[in-house]
């Protein structure tokens, strides 16, 4: 889903992919080029963002970065904030751990 939903798939016209390119520039910019996932739909000044981040604060800097957008009118938020990685040592120092409390 990295990118943009070509214009001929939703049937938006020509405004709205302009629209969407600026949206999705704006997002990258504030958010830098290794946002994975990210889809932009728009429709008549309504911007849908679509994607996968690493944190509340990064979903938050891409949908202030979409309303900032000329001729968004609104923001439709279906970006999802991923679940944090539990942190494991990897020399095994955790199962001696969960073995002592016991």
């Amino acid at each position: 889903m990295s990118g943009l939903v070509p214009s001929h798939v939703t049937g938006r016209g020509p405004t709205d992919e302009r629209l969407a390119q600026a949206v999705a520039a704006a997002v990258r910019s504030r958010c830098g080029r290794s946002l994975a996932n990210f889809a932009v739909v728009t429709h008549q000044g309504v911007a849908t963002l679509h994607g996968l981040v690493r944190g509340y604060y990064q979903k938050q800097v891409m949908l202030k970065a979409a309303q900032a957008v000329p001729g968004v009118a609104q923001v439709i938020d279906h970006v999802e904030v991923l679940p944090l990685e539990p942190r494991i040592p990897l020399d095994g120092s955790a199962r001696a751990e969960a073995h002592s409390a016991a």
